[in-house]
């Protein structure tokens, strides 16, 4: 399968372009294009998909949304936007072969080339109108969910507050977690039964570190160096050595700020699929799409009046922000998953790679190089599998490894490391989050609150414990 893949990405890589102008790199998916950048509650920003640390029956499945929240603004922007659905896509055919069909008895070697999710989970929420939760309406359809019925189920999204400590203190994340209920048939009647699916709403620590100034300039310093010294690897080699200099500073620019997360704790069992033939048991993947409704405004009041269209996609971290060509990126964010398989993008993303003198490439002449493992896993990231966030759960959750992804993981130093292509970690020095994860469901950090003055001046402009690190 490895020979079809490399002849199919080989292929691809003889039609990108042959002036690459260099390219925009961020990171994460935060504001990774400019749609998005002007529309915050539809802008995702990181998946997370890993095995309950205190129950291995249950996967964990996270997005945040709208990041960089001040914590002093909670009450104006801690809330779902009530005209965006937020859709949880989930495939769980497992293996399947190059003709889409899935393998019967799968085994460890055998890769996932399947782009098309099969089950979804549909997130939207009530308008915010008072100081009460809004409550989320959530939507299971597809082939997945062999104990839950499908259709509609509801939850409260936990308000946002500004106190000392996240209100409740530690409780803002309870230890015994809210389920989802079944759906009431009139608003006037309670919610139904509840089924075994857990949910979280709310303000959240932004879980990424990252430090954006630092890999800009990193990024900036290093094609001026390769600008310099084209060519060979040797002088890319030394180019990202020099450039690596500006990476020192190790300040997380996420540090500080808050994200709204969707959060859902899910038996296992109930996304095995239900597809007569597919006995996958442990091989999921995740890609979600922030969707956003015709809307008409009446009396200052958003209203939705139509269907859905695409405004951002979130799978792997930082395909989009780190790959997709800036002309691109507003259509990749609005692409699909089985669009990146019928290659759609893979030109950009492999000229991208190309500009970056990632090893392997077009070569000389019409005849392209092989692909290396660092070519090979970056374009196979998000062309032939499709932008989907894949994992095994019989095997622990580590981007670093490509299987799942948990809020702790350093995806930026994965990345780095594998675009830098050197044998040896290159890294943002930013190794862990500014705050410590919590031991319950959903896993992340309460979100920040507005501080006291810290009384180390007098200048009252000063004399605050800002938590920032711009």
């Amino acid at each position: 399968m490895t020979k079809n893949i490399k002849s199919i990405l080989c292929g691809t890589i003889a039609l990108a372009i042959t002036a690459i102008t260099p390219p925009v790199l961020r990171a994460s998916d935060h504001a990774d294009g400019p749609t998005v950048a002007g529309d915050q509650a539809a802008d995702l920003a990181d998946a997370y998909m890993f095995v309950d640390p205190t129950d291995a029956t249950k996967v964990v499945i996270i997005n945040t949304v709208r990041g960089f929240i001040v914590p002093g603004e909670a009450v104006n922007f801690a809330i779902f936007d009530s005209t965006i659905r937020y859709r949880f896509q989930i495939e769980n055919t497992g293996p399947v072969d190059l003709r889409g069909k899935p393998i019967p008895a799968p085994t460890a070697t055998d890769l996932d080339f399947d782009p098309k999710p099969d089950a979804f989970i549909d997130v939207t929420f009530s308008e915010k109108t008072t100081t009460a939760p809004q409550v989320a309406t959530v939507v299971f359809s597809g082939s997945a969910f062999a104990g839950i019925a499908k259709g509609k189920y509801v939850a409260n999204a936990t308000a946002a507050g500004l106190g000392a400590t996240p209100p409740g203190g530690a409780d803002y994340f309870p230890a015994v977690a809210q389920k989802l209920k079944v759906a009431p048939k009139k608003p006037t009647d309670p919610a139904g039964a509840e089924i075994p699916v857990e949910f979280f709403a709310g303000e959240t620590d932004d879980p990424f570190f990252f430090d954006i100034p630092g890999f800009s300039r990193f990024r900036t310093s290093f094609l001026a160096n390769l600008a310099l010294v084209p060519g060979t690897f040797a002088d890319r080699t030394a180019a990202i050595t020099a450039a690596a200099a500006q990476l020192g500073r190790g300040r997380d620019t996420f540090a500080g700020y808050n994200v709204m997360t969707i959060a859902f704790r899910i038996p296992i069992a109930e996304l095995k699929s239900k597809t007569r033939g597919v006995v996958n048991t442990t091989k999921f993947g995740l890609s979600v799409i922030a969707q956003r409704g015709s809307e008409k405004v009446s009396k200052g009041r958003k209203v939705r009046s139509g269907g859905y269209g695409s405004v951002d996609r979130e799978g792997n971290p930082a395909i989009n922000a780190l790959l997709v060509p800036l002309a691109e990126k507003n259509a990749y964010n609005g692409g699909t998953t089985i669009d990146d398989a019928k290659l759609k993008f893979a030109g950009g993303i492999l000229g991208t790679l190309d500009a970056l003198q990632v090893p392997g490439g077009r070569g000389t002449g019409a005849t392209p190089l092989p692909l290396t493992l660092q070519q090979l896993t970056l374009a196979k990231l998000a062309v032939l599998d499709g932008d989907i966030l894949r994992y095994d759960t019989a095997a622990p959750a580590d981007f670093g490894a490509l299987n799942g992804r948990k809020p702790a993981d350093d995806v930026v130093k994965t990345l780095l490391t594998t675009i830098a292509a050197l044998g040896s970690p290159v890294d943002d020095n930013v190794p862990a989050n500014d705050v410590t994860f919590e031991t319950r469901f959903p896993y992340l950090g309460l979100p920040h609150q507005p501080l006291p003055r810290s009384g180390l001046s007098t200048d009252p402009d000063t004399n605050l414990d800002d938590k920032t690190r711009n």
